[in-house]
């Protein structure tokens, strides 16, 4: 992550594939996912979007087969965000649904907010912008009732 946050991507990128290879031959599927999605944000900032694509297919079917629920709305959100750039807003809208439902049935507020933040921003693009100022409601209340200041940064 230390070269991630650098902009060092392909250093990041080589020690992502490393702890990949290495949590492999050990059968730590966790760890293999988690660096596989983390290749994919890499990726995707370098613009490589097929690559990306390609790591993230790797981490989701690494969380798939662990049950990591909350690993597999991460990467279907992720997956969202790389059709949002490529202009293919009804696929990024399938991806984001789908980790905004796996959020509700998890309860996992946060990550809800997360979510349709994102979702709102994807049916601005698409001037929507009804639907997209009921989400951004809705989660003005979430952030409300949670209590915490955290997350007010996306609601604004």
């Amino acid at each position: 992550l230390v070269y991630h946050d650098l902009k060092e991507f392909d250093r990041a990128l080589d020690y992502y594939k490393k702890a990949m290879q290495t949590a492999d031959e050990v059968g730590a599927q966790n760890i293999s996912g988690r660096a596989a999605n983390n290749a994919g944000l890499i990726l995707r900032e370098k613009g490589d979007y097929k690559e990306a694509w390609r790591y993230y297919e790797l981490s989701l079917e690494s969380k798939k087969k662990l049950g990591d629920e909350n690993g597999i709305s991460a990467t279907y959100q992720n997956m969202s965000v790389i059709y949002k750039w490529l202009n293919e807003l009804p696929k990024a809208l399938d991806y984001v649904d789908r980790a905004i439902e796996i959020k509700t049935r998890l309860g996992d507020k946060l990550g809800l907010v997360q979510a349709q933040d994102t979702k709102a921003d994807l049916l601005t693009r698409q001037k929507k912008f009804g639907e997209a100022q009921k989400l951004i409601a809705s989660n003005q209340a979430m952030v409300t009732q949670m209590g915490t200041r955290e997350p007010m940064i996306l609601v604004y």
